[in-house]
Parts: C-alpha cells; structure tokens; sequence
C-alpha cells in the first residue's frame, strides 16, 4: 500500500543515479561554454575587412550556441562529448588567431577574446574529459590522454597553423622609406584585378630597366629600402610593394603567398607603362613568400623577363618532400584547411612555374645552412635546367644573403638581372 500524506497518495519520485548526475551539463559548464562561443564569435567577427567578418561572427554564434543548447538538453556523455567539441574549436580560434594578434598588436579586442577562447577552451576541454571519464577503469584514463595528445598533435597542430596562414593580424609599417636611403621616390597606388588597392613606393630608373621588390611573409615595404638602395645604385628602377594585407595595402593577408599573381600583374603593368623603362625590361625580386610569388608570378606572366628568388621552397604540401608518413598526414591537413579557409585560387607548383616560364631566367638564392631551400632549388634547376641557376649563399641562413654577404649578393643579383634584362 502507497503511503499517503494527508490522506493523498505520495507519487513515487525517480531515482537519479550518481552515474546520471555526473554527466549532467552543470551551469559552470554552460558558462564556460558560453564564454569560449562569445570568444570565438568576437575573433571571427571581428578578424578582416568588413562586412563578412561580422556576418562570419553571428553565424559562428548562431551555430555554436544552439549546438550547446542541444547538449544541455541531451544530458550525460553526449553533452560532455560537445563540450569537448566546442572547446577544442575555442583552443584552435585562440591559438592560432588570438595568439599572433597578442603577439604583433598587444591588447585589443581580438587578441582579448581571442586569450578567452584559449582559456574557456581548455576549460571546457578538461571540464568534458573529466565528465566523460568519470567512473571509468585508470587504463581507459590513460588511453583517453593519450589518444587526446595525438589528436592535438597530428590535428590540433595542423589547424592551428593553418588558422594563423590566412587569419593575418594588422603588421607594423615602419618608418624608414627610400628618403631614408637618399632615394628619390614616387609614392604608387595600384588596384588588382580584385578590386584591392595596394601602396608602393617607385625608385626610378636610370638604366632602362626596372624590378619589383618584394619582402616575405609578415614583412613590409619600409623592411626593404636597404636591398632596394643597393639594387638602385646599379641603375634598376625599383618597386617595392606591400601585397595584399601587408603594410598600408588593403585585404586579407595570406602568408603563404597564394594571392602573389594577383598582386604582381599590376605591379607589371605600371612598370611597363612607366616612360624610363624601355623594351619591357623588367622583372621580379623576392625573399622568402616574396620569392615563392616572383617565381609563380614568372611563370603565369611571360613580361616578366627575370626573377630573383631568395630563400625559396614549395608553397604548398604537394611540393613538399615530407620525412615520414606522419609529416605527410599533416601536411595534407594543414593545406586542405588552408584552402578552405581562404579565397585565394590554389597555388599552381612552382617546379611547373619555373618551366612555363622559360626561355625566361630565374635565380634561385639558397642559405647554404637550410637544407630544405638546397632540395627545392634542385627541383627548380631539375624542371628547367636551361634557365634556372642557382647561388648558394655561404655559411646562411634563410634569406640572410644580403646581410652575410651584401656584396657577393648584390653583384650575383644585379649581374644577372643586367644580363637577363639587356
């Protein structure tokens, strides 16, 4: 017989289990969440030129927060399973936006949030871990670690690089400009085929030919006037130009020079129209992405007559020589993401960029002491033997040619440009 309160019948209250009430959604839980889904919302939103961005940002909102709004409702190991999801995603956003926002910008509004992220998405990472874990035998604790250890490594990794490829913070544009040289200059705006306007600064020529001068990845146009001076004491005109994102040029930077045709073609187009350039005589210098973009440059425009590439490789996994199956894994990751999360048309080899561009000449500079730049320039020479050459610096490093050796640098350049360029 029930028994009863007042003369009513007491209904029978459920059993709730201990097991049922750890893999609840507990509200430090939910705030936690919340916290790292604002985060990532205000770094995506936030992140490149209006209006996409903020689009981007409520729909990063929209989307995560119904998600956990879902895991509330679902309860137990499948709610803490989206915890581990959302915080995972949070990290990613932190490390690979936030991060190189702190670093190059100090405190702002992204790099803040994007701190956030990281933080709320380790909590929420562990937070679900432990939930899911909980009651479970040590050996399935250990397999669990180690199983998220190699998900951080061969997919966190990957995605975190990728991320800071094509989600570029604001770079600083320096003081020096040609003046600083004593150089005469011009400043020059140009459009890309785009609609991006991108700045330069034009050192005219005295000898008929012209080059456009390039910097790597990250590095702006005031970073330049020094090698620009010494290529213009030979008589070149010099274009030094701040691509896409870079310095006081507009749009999204992408550091591993996938825009560079793009940003060249008008570059080109102003130097041929420009009276103290004769016969078409010009061509490209570029160090490190510069170079990767010079060489991609010459091989889809043929008026590009020579390229200096210093401290180039492939700019894509494709080209890549991976060590072991691991490193191939991740770099087919890392590129696959790229692509998806830039607009700039995938990069066509630079081994086939070198060869389109015959009869046209190309200078490879290689740090002796950067085993990856000596294999990529074997590769060149091996897809056109006839017009690539190839000058190792002595006893450098990655694009350190110049600063080594200025001398021996500026004669191999301007050697060959002279004779590639008569």
């Amino acid at each position: 017989m029930s028994a009863t309160i007042s003369g009513i019948a007491a209904s029978p209250q459920p059993v709730v289990s201990t097991a049922d009430l750890r893999h609840q959604f507990p509200t430090w839980h939910q705030r936690v969440a919340a916290a790292a889904c604002i985060a990532v919302a205000v770094v995506t939103g936030r992140d490149g030129p209006q209006p996409w961005p903020a689009v981007r940002g409520l729909l990063v909102l929209l989307v995560v927060g119904c998600t956990l709004l879902a895991g509330r409702r679902l309860g137990g190991r499948r709610a803490a399973a989206i915890l581990i999801v959302v915080g995972f995603a949070a990290m990613l956003v932190g490390a690979g936006i936030g991060m190189p926002y702190l670093i190059e910008t100090g405190a702002s509004t992204i790099t803040i949030a994007g701190i956030t992220a990281l933080v709320a998405g380790l909590l929420a990472v562990g937070a679900g871990i432990a939930s899911v874990l909980a009651g479970t035998r040590w050996w399935h604790k250990l397999l669990a670690i180690v199983t998220g250890l190699a998900i951080v490594v061969v997919i966190g990794i990957p995605l975190t690089v990728a991320m800071s490829m094509t989600n570029v913070p604001p770079m600083a544009r320096g003081g020096a400009t040609p003046a600083s040289a004593g150089l005469s200059y011009e400043d020059v705006e140009l459009q890309t085929e785009d609609g991006v306007r991108l700045d330069a600064w034009y050192v005219p020529s005295h000898n008929g030919s012209a080059i456009v001068l390039l910097g790597g990845s990250g590095s702006v146009r005031s970073g330049e006037v020094d090698r620009a001076a010494a290529i213009a004491s030979h008589g070149f005109g010099v274009l030094l130009l701040d691509v896409r994102g870079h310095g006081t040029s507009e749009g999204e930077a992408m550091l591993l020079g996938w825009y560079g045709e793009r940003d060249l073609a008008p570059a080109i187009d102003y130097l041929l129209n420009r009276p103290d350039v004769v016969d078409g005589r010009v061509g490209v210098v570029g160090m490190s992405m510069g170079a990767q973009q010079a060489v991609a440059a010459g091989g889809a425009d043929r008026r590009i007559r020579a390229v200096v590439a210093d401290g180039v490789v492939g700019r894509h996994g494709s080209e890549l020589t991976p060590q072991h199956p691991l490193d191939a894994f991740m770099g087919w990751v890392t590129m696959h993401a790229t692509e998806l999360m830039t607009g700039a048309p995938h990069p066509v080899p630079l081994v086939d960029a070198a060869r389109d561009a015959a009869p046209n000449r190309l200078l490879v500079v290689a740090g002796e002491n950067v085993p990856p730049e000596l294999d990529f320039a074997e590769k060149l020479v091996a897809a056109s033997p006839a017009t690539v050459q190839v000058w190792v610096a002595p006893n450098t490093g990655h694009t350190e040619g110049f600063d080594n050796h200025p001398a021996k640098w500026v004669a191999r350049v301007t050697d060959f440009l002279t004779e590639s360029l008569q």
